[in-house]
């Protein structure tokens, strides 16, 4: 079947300045995707504007920020994965970032609901990013473009959430 139809109806929400790149995933497993998106300006090296805000789903195309996500995020963020990089439940948030070379993993605690960062250094100027698990131990890994090397870097994860 060809796609021959329009949208049955269209939602602008309001977010933050900048807009760069959007993705969804369900992030609290409520069952409901969630939309994260990252902003930054067009200049990498302007930290202006540079932020990730999570907007939670509620299942009937209704979403609502998340106030207790970290939605400042140094580093010209450049785009934006959603998936399960270690064995606890919630999935993580990665983010590639073009001015800080790395990625950043944010992932919730189950237990407390406060997210935690950590930075993975990934080569000069990172943009394009996915998770899936790419070595068949049931575990997520981040697969990477380095756009000023003409290359892409691989992440295999475990289940202590380590590459």
């Amino acid at each position: 079947m060809v796609f021959g139809g329009s949208p049955a109806k269209v939602r602008t929400i309001d977010t933050a300045p900048a807009a760069f790149f959007v993705t969804t995933g369900d992030v609290n497993l409520n069952g409901h995707p969630d939309i994260v998106a990252v902003h930054r300006n067009g200049n990498y090296n302007n930290s202006e504007n540079e932020a990730i805000p999570l907007f939670m789903g509620n299942g009937s195309g209704e979403f609502n920020i998340s106030r207790g996500f970290p939605t400042s995020l140094d580093g010209a963020p450049s785009a934006v994965a959603v998936g399960n990089i270690d064995d606890h439940p919630l999935p993580e948030i990665v983010t590639s970032n073009y001015r800080n070379n790395n990625i950043t993993v944010l992932s919730c605690d189950p237990h407390t609901d406060i997210w935690s960062t950590e930075n993975f250094p990934a080569g000069n100027r990172p943009a394009g990013i996915a998770i899936a698990d790419l070595d068949g131990d049931r575990v997520g890994d981040v697969a990477v473009t380095i756009n000023e090397s003409n290359r892409l870097r691989i992440f295999y994860f475990s289940k202590t959430g380590s590459p």
